[in-house]
């Protein structure tokens, strides 16, 4: 159930990360990775608060603060390779950054679930 419930956060997140990047690259025009960086940031933490409430009932630390310091850990690592790929993607490969994000987004899914429920929950 913890897996369906984090794939449907996930969703969610991706929806708010996707459309933050697509707003901010083609309407407001700023660069493709600085995009991605603030529709992933702004992802996280619908993915944070949903996660917490929804999904994860247990918590293997007792210390929420020590927790959302891991987390935030765990999520510089999934946002650094969110730019690698997307960046290989289209600077590697000629691909359009969306292509690159959709590549991204399966990878770091997994990764964010099995660190963080090994780790966190």
């Amino acid at each position: 159930m913890q897996f369906v419930r984090s794939l449907a956060v996930s969703v969610a997140a991706l929806i708010v990360d996707f459309l933050t990047l697509v707003i901010l690259k083609q309407i407001v025009g700023l660069n493709y990775l600085v995009s991605a960086t603030l529709g992933f940031s702004l992802g996280v933490l619908v993915n944070y608060y949903l996660s917490v409430t929804w999904v994860f009932a247990n918590h293997k630390l007792a210390s929420r603060r020590n927790e959302f310091v891991i987390f935030v850990v765990i999520t510089a690592v999934g946002l650094g390779l969110n730019l690698a790929i997307i960046a290989g993607v289209v600077e590697l490969m000629g691909l359009d950054y969306k292509i690159g994000k959709i590549i991204s987004t399966v990878i770091v899914f997994f990764w964010n679930f099995i660190i963080r429920k090994k780790i966190l929950y």
